[in-house]
């Protein structure tokens, strides 16, 4: 796929574009989790499928609560951390985004080296641009680009802070 030419359009600069938005790598993150559920023995697992299928099928509230139940009832089970990752998207997802905030943070702080913290520092960040934080959201894509250099998320977050020091 060819990028779109950064030429200025003719008629003068164009308005400052809001910062771009990065699609959610969630959704396909979720049909993989939803595929190893399958077949997981983990604590917690029936739990965590049916708060997979309520993000399926963007019922967030509902995946919300089975999460959160997954980790109050079994905090040391493996899935803890994706739960904890997709309830934050959900959070999201419905706008609550100083919830998702929060959730994001608590994840990275719990598993800085989890397989999600850079998925989760990411959207940390779009969630501070979306309160207008510009300010969180920039330290947090610092952050993100420190701990995990060379990811596809660390890109990710170059590229939205271009965005953002465009301003």
């Amino acid at each position: 796929p060819g990028m779109p030419s950064a030429e200025a359009p003719p008629g003068g600069p164009a308005p400052p574009a809001a910062p771009a938005e990065i699609a959610p790598t969630w959704p396909s993150e979720l049909d993989q989790e939803i595929a190893d559920a399958a077949t997981s023995n983990e604590p917690g697992v029936k739990i965590y499928r049916e708060g997979l299928d309520a993000m399926k099928a963007a019922k967030y509230p509902l995946a919300v609560t089975k999460f959160t139940k997954l980790q109050h009832a079994y905090p040391k089970s493996a899935l803890s951390e994706p739960a904890e990752y997709f309830a934050a998207n959900a959070l999201f997802e419905t706008g609550g985004y100083d919830q998702s905030i929060l959730q994001f943070n608590d994840l990275v702080m719990r598993f800085p080296k989890g397989k999600y913290a850079g998925a989760a520092l990411l959207r940390e960040a779009q969630a501070f641009v979306k309160l207008n934080d510009r300010i969180d959201a920039r330290l947090t894509l610092q952050k993100l680009v420190a701990d995990h250099a060379g990811t596809p998320e660390a890109e990710a977050a170059n590229t939205m802070m271009k965005d953002l020091a465009s301003d």
